[in-house]
């Protein structure tokens, strides 16, 4: 966890320096983030129609100005502007690092190209999904409170690697942390990107067999209330549905039934004839 640390608060650290050193600063800062981390500097290759980022900073400059011109004419107001079209590293916290790729597109206009980058995944790590089934083939989902969406959803456990740590570790740490579940078997089926439009994070997805055998051990930053155990065909039905309606303490609300890395497991593991 220090090193992890200290890796973010270097990250963080060259940040500021370069917002004080003004905008040269600023591209150097971008352009030694991609030499250090090669995973996240796939360039693209315009003969293949895809998208090519540009690392000349003479050409990056230039595109910025393009960019600066092209708001200003569509009247966004200057300060604005000129902060919408700076390329690089925008933000950076100690979870997210957004930035602005500087690139061509296949037809040959230029633009800046937006990218959210989770950094537990800087070293090639992945986080993980876990799909937990039981000896008799029933399914276990977790009950959560999730901030962004202020609603409460049912989903598979899953969470974030330590600092060089192995996808299948990873996966079985977050089914013991979360559900208590031990397992006997365990199996990667996948990658899902949540979104591929901005981030560049991939997902490793996994099925376990075995059981609950032990209390689950949250973090004390998420909010997971219990675990809910189903039958294939009556889950099947709930997400035709799209939730489950429940009563505790008098009251009565919904638990969604929308995470797409269940629905992508389900689906590998029927193709897989594992359920």
């Amino acid at each position: 966890m220090i090193t992890i640390l200290r890796l973010f608060s270097s990250i963080l650290f060259l940040t500021i320096a370069a917002f004080l050193n003004g905008e040269d600063s600023s591209i150097k800062l971008y352009l030694k983030f991609l030499e250090d981390y090669p995973s996240f500097k796939y360039v693209g290759d315009l003969s293949k129609n895809e998208i090519k980022i540009v690392l000349d900073e003479i050409e990056i400059k230039k595109i910025q100005e393009n960019e600066y011109k092209r708001l200003i004419d569509k009247g966004i107001e200057k300060e604005i502007a000129l902060e919408w079209s700076r390329p690089g590293l925008i933000a950076s916290d100690s979870y997210l690092m957004w930035i602005r790729d500087p690139v061509i597109f296949p037809k040959g206009h230029t633009g800046l190209y937006k990218r959210v980058i989770w950094k537990c995944t800087l070293h090639g790590e992945h986080p993980v999904a876990v799909l937990p089934i039981t000896d008799d083939g029933k399914i276990i989902l977790v009950k959560t409170w999730r901030h962004a969406t202020g609603s409460w959803e049912l989903e598979l456990p899953r969470g974030a690697p330590s600092l060089y740590e192995d996808p299948f570790a990873t996966a079985l740490r977050e089914l013991k942390e979360e559900t208590g579940f031990k397992a006997i078997d365990i199996q990667q089926i996948g990658f899902v990107n949540p979104d591929s439009g901005v981030l560049s994070t991939k997902i490793a997805v996994f099925v376990a067999k075995g059981k609950i055998e032990d209390l689950p051990e949250t973090d004390e930053d998420e909010i997971i209330t219990g675990s809910y155990i189903f039958d294939l065909p009556e889950l099947e039905d709930y997400l035709i549905q799209g939730f489950i309606e429940i009563k505790e303490n008098g009251t009565n609300f919904k638990l969604y039934l929308r995470d797409p890395f269940m629905t992508y497991a389900l689906y590998q593991a029927k193709l897989r004839q594992i359920l």
